[in-house]
């Protein structure tokens, strides 16, 4: 009776790996990977004797415990990669278009105001007015996109109040500065201006941009 023709490895690695839903180039490099390994054990039994069954048979009870390994780390790999594909969609892209409409918006006014010699006495109105009337739109923006990835209140809430938090980080750090080495950054009397710099470059912000969320947070809750 002729024994079995060499047994299709890559296939056999195919019916083990089925579960893990690996996309097509990732399970076909492992799948090469692993078939070749097997074969490997497969000829290293042939040539001590054993017949082909009983080879195969061996070869894939040597490497059970690789499989279940495997398993276990593909998964945790999965795992990982879904974890902060989630947190990019859900926070970091709301958060830096967020960032970007509000910072993109002051910096086209101001580069118009520098341009025009004439207008710079009026700087602060033609600046910061408008500038704060856009940043309910940033937050709305960046409300939608995180509230359409799914993410949590929280997680919205500090997508579109990023911009203030740069903010506060920035203002907190020349406060700190100017405490620590006594250097002036603020115009006399520093402890007005640096108030000023904290309402109007963070809370004031900060206010604005959660307006902006409020009809996206409502709707989010309706839902629930």
């Amino acid at each position: 009776m002729p024994e079995p023709e060499t047994p299709d490895f890559q296939s056999l690695i195919r019916e083990r790996l089925g579960e893990l839903r690996l996309d097509t180039t990732q399970q076909e490099e492992i799948v090469a990977e692993l078939a070749g390994h097997l074969e490997e054990t497969y000829e290293q039994l042939r040539a001590k004797g054993l017949c082909k069954p009983d080879a195969l048979q061996r070869s894939l009870e040597e490497d059970e415990i690789k499989w279940r390994e495997l398993s276990r780390k593909i998964q945790s790999a999965k795992r990982k990669e879904g974890f902060m594909n989630d947190r990019t969609r859900q926070f970091w892209l709301p958060a830096l278009v967020s960032l970007a409409l509000s910072e993109g918006v002051l910096f086209a006014l101001s580069f118009n105001i520098a341009s025009h010699p004439r207008l710079l006495m009026m700087g602060a109105k033609l600046i910061y007015l408008p500038w704060l009337a856009w940043l309910p739109f940033a937050g709305a923006a960046a409300a939608y996109l995180a509230r359409r990835a799914g993410s949590e209140r929280r997680t919205l809430l500090a997508a579109c109040l990023f911009p203030a938090a740069m903010a506060l980080c920035y203002v907190s750090a020349g406060i700190a500065f100017t405490l620590v080495t006594g250097a002036r950054i603020f115009a006399k009397p520093q402890w007005f201006y640096a108030s000023m710099a904290m309402g109007v470059g963070v809370f004031a912000p900060a206010g604005l941009l959660l307006l902006g969320s409020l009809p996206f947070l409502k709707q989010r809750s309706a839902k629930a």
